[in-house]
């Protein structure tokens, strides 16, 4: 009997970039659900019971990846999630980490990505 994938939800507004992602991640065995909007990322988390979340910073709606994080803490407290972004500050790592939530630089290698999920499994 094989275990249950993990399952990931990513939201990232980048095409080429969320879809070698989430190609790279299935790979390695997990389920992906892509999205590059963060209004439909919120209503995936209350729809689908996610084990890690993992998104950008600045997206193109009205909706960010630290309104998502919030969203998915409170949804579900126990699972992972990431903020991924090339526009950090110290304030914007407070707050993601606050939300606990990992929070990463980009560029990121993708193989550090799958080192990260697999930490505190």
């Amino acid at each position: 009997m094989s275990a249950t994938p993990v399952s990931i939800l990513l939201i990232e507004n980048n095409t080429l970039s969320r879809q070698n992602m989430a190609a790279f991640l299935e790979t390695f065995g997990y389920l992906v659900t892509q999205t590059d909007d963060g209004e439909e990322a919120v209503k995936l988390i209350h729809d689908i019971k996610f084990d890690v979340v993992i998104t950008d910073l600045q997206l193109q709606c009205m909706v960010n990846g630290l309104d998502i994080l919030a969203t998915h803490k409170k949804v579900s407290p126990e699972a992972k999630s990431f903020l991924i972004t090339a526009f950090g500050s110290d304030e914007v790592r407070k707050q993601a980490t606050s939300l606990g939530a990992t929070y990463v630089e980009k560029p990121i290698r993708l193989s550090d990505l799958v080192t990260l999920l697999h930490a505190d499994a």
